[in-house]
């Protein structure tokens, strides 16, 4: 009997926590982001702090997007992830094998020390994400 009752105290645990985040998703609320000004050149790369903590990759040939289109593209994205609170867009590559790239990241929000210089990545740029309760508003 012992041995059932650590699983089943999980599962309520588990089920009790479950309703209350499906609540706290449905909270309405907007999102906005700000840059981390990061110091020239925008060569930047997330370093392994921030590896850990990816959502979600997202690619696309360079000739496809400008870079307000492709930071759009992947700040949208973040938005539709609840624990979306870290964007990043770059470039790889040069010439016809260039490519943007795109990564939502969860956890707390992206500082400068969360990313080294890396040669042959560009275009670097970091978006924080931050939400406003919009309950109070009319």
């Amino acid at each position: 009997m012992k041995l059932w009752s650590l699983p089943a105290a999980f599962f309520a645990v588990a089920v009790m926590l479950a309703s209350a985040t499906a609540a706290e998703n449905a909270t309405p609320a907007i999102s906005y982001f700000r840059r981390l000004h990061m110091p020239l050149p925008l060569n930047w790369l997330y370093g392994d702090k921030l590896g850990d903590r990816i959502l979600r990759v997202f690619d696309a040939a360079y000739p496809e997007y400008n870079v307000t289109g492709w930071l759009n593209f992947v700040a949208m994205h973040c938005v539709d992830w609840y624990y979306c609170n870290t964007t990043m867009v770059y470039t790889v590559g040069n010439g016809d094998q260039k490519n943007w790239m795109g990564v939502l990241f969860q956890g707390p929000h992206a500082t400068q020390d969360d990313f080294y210089r890396e040669q042959g990545v560009g275009n670097s740029i970091i978006l924080n994400r931050f939400r406003t309760d919009t309950a109070s508003v009319a």
